[in-house]
């Protein structure tokens, strides 16, 4: 059983009380989460096209709530973004977050560095895709879901400076 960590009602990602904010429910699907999204007006940059601030966002919770829902407190350490395509005000969309089959779960000066992938998909196809770092203090929790994890492709960390964090 997955311990459940307190969460803000007011965060701006899955608040149920920021009305402000994207107000994101996510669910289980196999070995990731989705949630559904629908920009309105209000997440324009462009008129009539959703900011990429917005579809950042949307990315960055999805990859912290996995961990979230797995009893693991994370943080965002780094997120690299390809948009295929703009997304439009109103166009219903699925954000989903998996652990990357790409890189391989890595434990650094008593860190435990998460890789993974994030995907929004529309009403007409792929619209961005993301690779993102979370990092979080080793627990427990986080061992057990390293165990359970298929094993993945050897790699080194993406832009980590291992002197400047005195690794070397």
């Amino acid at each position: 059983m997955v311990k459940r960590i307190k969460h803000s009602s007011y965060c701006f990602g899955c608040g149920k009380s920021n009305f402000q904010g994207l107000i994101l429910q996510f669910r289980e699907v196999g070995a990731s989460i989705e949630a559904e999204f629908i920009p309105d007006e209000y997440c324009q940059g462009q008129p009539g096209i959703v900011h990429g601030g917005i579809i950042a966002a949307l990315m960055d919770e999805a990859a912290s709530q996995f961990l979230h829902r797995r009893g693991i407190p994370a943080m965002t350490s780094a997120m690299k973004i390809k948009i295929r395509r703009q997304l439009v005000i109103g166009e219903s969309v699925q954000v989903s977050a998996s652990l990357s089959n790409r890189k391989k779960t890595r434990k650094i000066s008593r860190r435990n560095y998460f890789f993974l992938e994030v995907i929004i998909v529309g009403e007409k196809g792929k619209i961005a895709e993301s690779f993102i770092t979370l990092i979080s203090a080793v627990s427990p929790l986080a061992e057990e879901l390293f165990e359970r994890r298929e094993p993945a492709a050897e790699s080194i960390l993406p832009d980590v400076d291992e002197e400047l964090l005195g690794l070397r």
